[in-house]
């Protein structure tokens, strides 16, 4: 536990507030009551406290010193939706839903986009019970 933190904090508040946690094998960023994450049902989008929030007011809200943990949870929702991606290409011949395929696609160009807004930010190692999206084995 970092010093001064909440229980579950994967490392130390800021000194706004703010602390990352781990929820559902996703990581959370929380300040007082209210949380931003990336939504574990649809990987590709934002919310706070269960609503949908653009990019650019997430990554406006959260402190720059948590911008790397910002990075490693859009990575970490990237590879879980292109996972998903991967996975049904690779279905026997005829057995894709292209429409589905393509809404899954679509967005992620712009997440990508996001993403590079990010570069050059420390992004920590990933914490033990964070699902990363590729082997299982907590590697990044």
């Amino acid at each position: 536990m970092p010093e001064n933190g909440p229980f579950d904090a994967l490392c130390p508040p800021t000194a706004d507030g703010w602390w990352v946690s781990s929820h559902q094998g996703r990581l959370r960023f929380h300040h007082g009551s209210s949380a931003i994450e990336v939504a574990v049902d649809a990987p590709l989008r934002w919310t706070r406290d269960g609503a949908d929030l653009s990019f650019d007011d997430a990554i406006a809200a959260v402190p720059g010193v948590l911008h790397g943990w910002m990075a490693l949870a859009a990575l970490i929702g990237l590879r879980h939706c292109v996972g998903g991606l991967a996975t049904a290409i690779a279905l026997p011949a005829g057995r894709q839903e292209w429409p589905w395929m393509a809404r899954r696609a679509a967005p992620i160009e712009r997440w990508m986009e996001g993403l590079a807004r990010l570069d050059g930010a420390d992004v920590p190692a990933l914490p033990a019970g964070v699902d990363d999206g590729l082997d299982g084995a907590g590697t990044v």
